[in-house]
């Protein structure tokens, strides 16, 4: 089951309800949005700690994370086991796959055709 990415705007750090680490009001709701994603899943102590970070051990961090999620990716992908599951749900779904794909295109051509004949 996928985690939802749907951001509840009452879903706040207790920083947030006192203000010291509100976003600003003149982010794009698209840039609110994401941000909040962010702070959801970073809720707690580390979010407090890379708020009060300086420039310097912001890169910092940036660097250390993304060497973890590189770590993390080669780990994936050395995963013998996950590859063979994912090889075997790619070959079970193939047959649903290529139904899908043929009824949507025999619903998008017939509203074409019907739209082309006026109705």
């Amino acid at each position: 089951m996928r985690k939802s990415n749907a951001v509840d705007e009452t879903d706040v750090t207790p920083e947030d309800e006192d203000g010291t680490s509100a976003l600003p009001d003149d982010l794009p709701e698209a840039e609110r949005k994401r941000l909040m994603r962010l702070r959801k899943e970073l809720r707690g102590e580390e979010l407090g700690e890379l708020e009060e970070l300086d420039a310097v051990a912001l890169r910092a961090a940036i660097v250390t994370a993304s060497r973890n999620l590189l770590e993390v990716q080669q780990a994936r992908g050395a995963d013998q086991a996950l590859a063979t599951a994912k090889a075997r749900a790619a070959e079970l779904d193939g047959p649903y796959k290529d139904g899908s794909k043929h009824q949507k295109a025999r619903v998008d051509y017939a509203l074409f055709l019907l739209d082309r004949a006026g109705g």
